[in-house]
C-alpha cells in the first residue's frame, strides 16, 4: 500500500532491514518536481516510478546512512507517481524523513536536463552496443547539449 506524499508535509519513518516504504504523488503533465529524503542513521536507496510503472529515477548518494538523498524530475505525464524507499543493508535499522520540496512549472533548462538524464540512463541500460550506437546516431543533440 502506498501513503500520500503532499507538498509541505514531511513525513518521518522507521524503516528496517527488508522492507520497503511506498509513497504517491500526483504531479501535472510538464512540472518540475523535487524531493529530498534525509537518511538519519539508515541507508536508503530511492525509486521513482511513473504512472505507467517505468522506471524514471534512482539515487543512492556515497553519504553513507546520514545526510540527504535528493531527487528531481520533470513529469511526463499527469497522474500518480510512485516513490520506494528500501534500506541498503538487510540487518538495518533507522529513521528517514521524506518531503516534497518543490512541484511547480518546469523551466525550459530543467526540461531540457531531464531529457539528458534520461537518455544516459537508457544508455546505460541499453541491452547491446548496437543499441547503443543506434541511440547516439539518432539523438546527437542530446550528447553535445550544453547545461
Amino acid at each position: 500500500m502506498s501513503q500520500p506524499l503532499e507538498l509541505g508535509k514531511p513525513l518521518e519513518c522507521e524503516l528496517k532491514g527488508g522492507e520497503a516504504h511506498a509513497y504517491i504523488f500526483k504531479p501535472e503533465a510538464g512540472q518540475f518536481v523535487s524531493i529530498v529524503v534525509a537518511q538519519r542513521g539508515i541507508d536508503v536507496a530511492v525509486v521513482v516510478l511513473a504512472p505507467d510503472g517505468k522506471h524514471l529515477a534512482d539515487v543512492d548518494s556515497s553519504n553513507g546512512s546520514n545526510g540527504p538523498e535528493p531527487l528531481s524530475f520533470v513529469a511526463d505525464g499527469s497522474g500518480y507517481y510512485r516513490i520506494e524507499v528500501r534500506p541498503l543493508e538487510k540487518t538495518a535499522t533507522g529513521r528517514y524523513e521524506i518531503r516534497i520540496e518543490a512541484i511547480r512549472a518546469a523551466t525550459p533548462q530543467e526540461k531540457e536536463r531531464d531529457k539528458v538524464k534520461g537518455f544516459a540512463a537508457a544508455l546505460v541500460f541499453a541491452d547491446s552496443e548496437e543499441t547503443r550506437a543506434a541511440m547516439l546516431a539518432k539523438d546527437k543533440d542530446l550528447v553535445t547539449v550544453e547545461l
